[in-house]
């Protein structure tokens, strides 16, 4: 709950500049089960939120598969596990829709960092990055843990 709240007031507190300032929101990496539908909530929150409170400022949204809302789903890239009416707990993958999203691969972020527009931004405009929930070590699927990168690496799918 204090990561929402955190997330919370910094949505609420950012107000980028007048000028062409861009904003990157990066999350869901390594593989959709490893997409947690509460990442899925504060990536979406955050995303919309920014593009509403800074209408003009580009805001360019990478999560899991890349489901953009309204557009036929690409996979099932989140992970939701809940208790259903009998108090069983029931393991689902779904697409997470975020408006305008773009797949979170390796591919698709260097293309992001390879455009003009941000090798020609001026010295007062900012390049404001967000990352979401990316980090490892991670558990793999013999349920041990891969900390070769200590927690200090962005996981993006291949």
């Amino acid at each position: 709950m204090n990561r929402v709240l955190a997330l919370v007031a910094l949505v609420v507190s950012f107000q980028p500049a007048a000028h062409a300032d861009q904003i990157l929101v990066l999350s869901g990496g390594a593989a959709p089960i490893a997409n947690h539908y509460s990442q899925y909530l504060q990536t979406k929150t955050l995303s919309d939120n920014l593009k509403t409170q800074t209408p003009g400022t580009p805001v360019t949204t990478y999560f899991g598969g890349g489901n953009a809302q309204g557009a036929k789903p690409v996979l099932a890239d989140v992970h939701r596990s809940a208790k259903n009416a009998e108090g069983l707990n029931v393991e689902t993958l779904l697409p997470g829709f975020i408006a305008g999203n773009k797949p979170a691969t390796q591919k698709e972020i260097a293309a992001y960092f390879a455009q003009p527009s941000l090798s020609k931004m001026a010295k007062n405009e900012t390049l404001f990055v967000f990352v979401s929930d990316h980090g490892m070590p991670q558990v793999l699927a013999d349920g041990s843990m891969n900390s070769t990168f200590s927690d200090n690496c962005i996981d993006l799918w291949a």
